[in-house]
């Protein structure tokens, strides 16, 4: 018997025990609010880990997509630059060259480097449009513009040597300014000089939208503003609108060309 109730005692341990072990078992299978269990806190580290590294490539990458793309516009572009700085730099030595006493004097000066704008956009067009440059004709065009506009520059200048050294204001030049030579003969050149740069503007339009260089909207918008020298004379700088508008579809053009060539296909 107590042997038999010893044995008896030992199952109820055992039965006690486990028991005690189930409701150990449910009691840590409970997580308690906060809780977080060890492998799913370790596979959200390794979550947030490949986020990050995700993260810092895709920087990297548009880092250096950047840098390609500021390496492409300058590569594309720096003829314009290269042109603008060069004109200036001629045209700071032509007007540094030039004795301009007085306001007459200054403003045929001013309007005497004309022929430096015209030499720039003639430039940025020919380069930036590459069908212009295997036209003869458009050649003829682009050189008649740069003729018309040197003879402006050119009337300029025989004014300014007919006044010399004298600083006069406009009342004293259109009263004294006829019995000097060359005086009237300079004025009469600037007139000529600016039609006919204005019609060898338009006939420059017109053939560059006969070869399809440059789209019918801005070519008939060249061509207005192109027109408002001979309606507003004297309006200065604002003359060129025409040709500015030119080369803005021009370039526009390029910079379509250059993406599409640059998208994989």
């Amino acid at each position: 018997m107590q042997a038999f109730g010893g044995l008896g005692c030992y199952r109820h341990l055992r039965l006690c025990r486990s028991h005690r072990l189930v409701a150990q078992d449910t009691t840590l299978s409970r997580w308690r609010h906060g809780f977080e269990p060890r492998w799913d806190h370790q596979r959200r580290q390794r979550v947030v880990a490949s986020e990050s590294k995700t993260h810092d490539r895709d920087g990297a990458r548009c880092t250096s997509l950047r840098c390609v793309s500021v390496r492409s516009t300058i590569h594309n572009w720096w003829p314009i630059a290269a042109f603008l700085s060069f004109v200036l730099a001629l045209q700071v030595v032509f007007a540094n060259s030039i004795v301009a006493n007085g306001k007459h004097a200054s403003d045929h000066l001013q309007s005497a480097g004309v022929i430096f704008p015209v030499a720039f956009f003639l430039s940025v067009i020919f380069w930036a449009a590459r069908e212009a440059r295997r036209h003869a004709d458009a050649w003829v065009a682009g050189a008649m513009v740069g003729l018309a506009f040197f003879i402006v520059a050119l009337g300029n200048l025989r004014v300014i040597w007919a006044i010399g050294g004298d600083s006069w204001t406009d009342a004293q030049a259109g009263a004294l300014g006829s019995a000097r030579p060359g005086f009237d003969s300079g004025h009469s050149l600037v007139e000529i000089g600016t039609t006919a740069g204005v019609a060898a503007i338009v006939l420059f339009i017109a053939v560059l939208r006969t070869h399809r260089i440059v789209r019918t909207g801005p070519a008939i918008a060249a061509a207005a503003l192109s027109l408002l020298p001979l309606i507003a004379p004297g309006i200065g700088p604002l003359g060129f609108l025409g040709i500015v508008v030119l080369i803005a579809d021009l370039c526009i053009q390029r910079a379509h060309q250059l993406k599409m060539a640059a998208t994989p296909v």
